[in-house]
């Protein structure tokens, strides 16, 4: 009760959730020690690392669960096609932008001949190649693929689905950074009308696509523009940079 007035319930609950992830970090590392084939355990615990953000002990971990995946189960095994996206992923955060793109496309290609081309998990490696495209610079095929993910979660997920908005969102900046603004503001009418539908007015994903939209009305329709300030209580200067909303989109 002590620890929990000097530095509040929320900050003691952070401090707890540290340690249990140390905690368990160094378990998994015991226990990796003692199965060193032990393949789902290795990867497990190089996802546990890379949320603690430490990325150069979980990479050698998720290469090691993907070697012994592939030898064991095959190249096109979902397991190993969930290694493949995971190390993918790491690589892109650490800017090994090459190293992920080939995985990626991997892991993708695997997904379509093993689920087929509108299943989820494919539509996530979809997404997730694209996430990188758009990192790269790569905006004409990257859009294909958003547009590609966004119809297939539309479908399989529905509209108000936090992957579809998150994708829409993707696509909505990729066409604002390529000077498409007019297309893009119906998506990001679109994504906000979704966030408001599962989070509610008030949320801060809600306001922040808010402010993201009003940035883009304003000098374009003031009837809109006002509008908007009125129902999610926007300042008349204040705006939220774009990129600040679903701002990490890759799925594990």
């Amino acid at each position: 009760r002590a620890v929990e007035a000097s530095v509040g319930v929320g900050e003691l609950d952070k401090q707890v959730l540290r340690e249990l992830r140390s905690w368990l970090a160094r378990a998994g590392s015991s226990a990796l020690a003692a199965e060193p084939d032990n393949w789902g355990l290795a990867n497990a615990l190089g996802r546990l690392l890379k949320t603690q953000g430490r990325h150069d002990e979980a990479e050698p971990l998720y290469r090691l669960a993907l070697k012994g995946r592939e030898e064991q189960l095959g190249a096109s095994h979902p397991d190993t096609l969930i290694s493949m996206n995971n190390l993918a992923m790491l690589l892109m955060e650490q800017g090994k932008l090459g190293e992920a793109e080939s995985l990626f496309r991997c892991a993708l290609e695997g997904r379509e001949k093993q689920l087929g081309a509108n299943h989820p998990d494919t539509l996530d490696s979809v997404n997730n190649l694209a996430v990188l495209l758009m990192e790269q610079g790569k905006l004409g095929e990257a859009e294909l693929l958003f547009t590609r993910a966004l119809e297939g979660r539309e479908k399989q997920l529905g509209s108000s689905h936090p992957r579809t908005l998150a994708t829409m969102y993707r696509l909505a900046t990729l066409l604002r950074q390529a000077g498409r603004v007019e297309e893009a503001i119906p998506l990001f009418r679109r994504e906000l009308e979704g966030l408001a539908l599962q989070l509610g007015d008030e949320d801060e994903e809600t306001l922040c696509s808010a402010s993201n939209l009003l940035e883009l009305i304003k000098p374009r329709d003031a009837e809109e523009a006002r509008q908007l300030r009125t129902r999610f209580g926007l300042s008349v200067q204040g705006s939220t940079p774009l990129l600040g909303c679903f701002a990490q989109c890759l799925v594990m």
